[in-house]
């Protein structure tokens, strides 16, 4: 049976407890971290300005690959009598 990428192994016993919590430790220092270097609106600014430049990015993405296709589509139709 095929799974997602995400799931667990068949017989994995799954995240315990002691991971749930570091994992959540982890987190809530990188937060305060985050607010502490940068401070409150700082911080804001920093995470805006990296999802928009991430939106900018999966833009330039698309367009590189829409122009791909189109040159592999042209390619294919000049061989094609």
């Amino acid at each position: 049976m095929v799974g997602s990428p995400l799931a667990l192994p068949s017989g994995s016993p799954g995240l315990s407890r002691q991971q749930l919590a570091i994992t959540a430790w982890n987190v809530a220092f990188a937060l305060v971290l985050i607010v502490w270097a940068f401070g409150w609106s700082g911080g804001k600014l920093l995470v805006g300005q990296s999802y928009t430049g991430a939106k900018v990015k999966v833009e330039e993405q698309k367009t590189r690959r829409a122009a791909a296709q189109a040159t592999k589509r042209a390619a294919r139709r000049s061989r094609t009598p």
